[in-house]
């Protein structure tokens, strides 16, 4: 390539670097822009990492929580089964004394009677 007529080798040398200059300048540009970037993603994945150890706390303690009272709301299930249990049994006991003891009544009645008919 022949330079031009007008331009000497140190001028066209000029312009390269010139040009060079704002390759590099919109290259420098763009990696601050990227660096920028970079530093904000990591910045918002520490906040996810933070509110996922958060979120698993939670979620821990709620656990925790349940199987307590799982075992609070079991205790209360079997108190109130023991009682239901109790209460059928007192009343097939009352249905058995009340059952003997009409029986005894009505035997007693009728004793009674017999002897109160005969004794005249």
């Amino acid at each position: 390539m022949n330079p031009p007529i007008n331009e000497t080798p140190c001028v066209q040398h000029e312009e390269q670097i010139q040009e060079l200059a704002r390759k590099t300048t919109a290259l420098e540009t763009k990696s601050k822009f990227k660096e920028d970037s970079i530093k904000e993603l990591k910045k918002d994945m520490k906040e996810l990492k933070d509110t996922m150890k958060t979120l698993d706390n939670t979620i821990n303690e709620f656990i925790l929580k349940s199987v307590t009272d799982d075992g609070s709301l079991r205790e209360l299930v079997n108190k109130q089964d023991n009682r239901i249990t109790a209460l059928e049994t007192t009343n097939k006991v009352l249905k058995w004394v009340i059952a003997i003891g009409f029986t005894a009544l009505t035997s007693a009645v009728a004793v009674m009677a017999f002897l109160l008919s005969h004794i005249h």
